[in-house]
């Protein structure tokens, strides 16, 4: 691994999840609306 690794754009998935377990800055691309399953759009 390097040690000053470049960032990760993604979508939320297994590449998000490995290069946060790993430390590597990320930017994720998520809808505007958050998705039924997160549990977002409940009052």
């Amino acid at each position: 691994m390097r040690a000053n690794p470049d960032p990760v754009v993604t979508i939320d998935s297994g590449p998000a999840h490995l290069a946060g377990a790993l430390g590597v800055p990320t930017c994720l691309m998520i809808d505007r609306v958050p998705a039924r399953f997160w549990g977002m759009n409940r009052r």
